[in-house]
């Protein structure tokens, strides 16, 4: 037997002995529970519920880490959910109108984390706003997990998402910021009225239809793409990876000024480079490409 053929006959058979302990450990807490192994060693996770109502709140920061995060409308504001206090720190601090929101695990925790069958042993977080109640400022930090926001109204939204998968139906405002290093944002709808800043380190960010105000996107890596119309200026800088819009907007209706170093400029299917569109009154649409591929459909 190869020297190498042992090695890796050494790996599998360890990997089935982890695995055997691990399930073992489950069956002998409730069948199969979730198991993780962490700095203290094996453990299950131990889910205890929680509840808390709040009144005249007018701004909320949230941040969370490897948990199911759901925001959703109801009759009062409050917040809902279950975790395991040893692995993950939850706090919910008002002052004044503003809400701190965390939940974030705890140091040593996380090495490993197997799920057997019962996925409600994870954290999970359910926020409820008051149907029809705009917050003056909403951000949100999420860091693994996923995390679903619903139709979100607020007059300020910032985004910062790291390996999650973040989704929602609707987000409407005035100001967006929306950070993104890994993981995946899919927004069905959304409406920026008066700015809108978007950066892409890593991941895909897809938004199905909507109006982006005064957008600057800044592409490091990754995959960007955007179905609607752009309004009063855009500023897209591609370093690597893609950008697509599908702009319900004629070609007219843009003045498009395209420069690149590598990587291509579409525009309905042609290479561009330096100005297209309509005149001076028409919306400004800068594109710089560094390297990477940026693509523009009109109507």
């Amino acid at each position: 037997m190869s020297k190498v053929t042992k090695v890796i006959l050494i790996i599998v058979l360890s990997t089935v002995v982890i695995g055997g302990v691990i399930a073992a450990i489950g069956a002998m807490n409730g069948g199969f529970r979730n198991v993780a192994w962490t700095a203290y060693g094996f453990r299950t996770y131990n889910p205890e519920p929680f509840s808390k109502s709040f009144s005249n709140v007018k701004s909320m920061d949230v941040k969370v880490d490897a948990c199911k995060l759901t925001i959703c409308e109801g009759s009062e504001f409050s917040i809902s959910g279950n975790y395991d206090s040893d692995i993950w720190d939850l706090q919910m601090d008002q002052q004044g109108d503003a809400l701190t929101i965390k939940m974030v695990t705890r140091n040593g925790w996380g090495l490993i984390g197997i799920g057997f069958l019962n996925n409600n042993d994870y954290a999970n977080m359910t926020i409820t706003i008051p149907k029809g109640q705009k917050l003056e400022n909403t951000s949100i930090n999420t860091d693994a997990g996923s995390a679903d926001l619903g139709s979100l109204v607020s007059g300020k939204i910032s985004l910062d998402n790291d390996a999650a998968f973040v989704e929602a139906s609707s987000i409407k405002c005035d100001s967006l910021t929306l950070k993104m290093s890994a993981g995946k944002v899919k927004i069905d709808t959304i409406e920026a009225t008066k700015d809108s800043q978007i950066n892409l380190s890593a991941g895909d960010i897809e938004v199905g239809d909507g109006s982006l105000s005064g957008l600057i996107l800044d592409v490091s890596a990754g995959n960007f793409s955007f179905a609607g119309k752009l309004a009063r200026s855009a500023k897209i800088d591609v370093s690597a990876g893609k950008a697509e819009f599908n702009l319900d907007q004629a070609v007219d209706q843009l003045n498009i000024s395209a420069s690149k170093s590598a990587g291509s400029i579409k525009v309905n299917g042609n290479n561009v480079s330096g100005t297209l569109g309509g005149s001076r009154s028409a919306i400004p649409v800068n594109v710089s490409v560094s390297a990477g591929n940026v693509t523009i459909y009109t109507r």
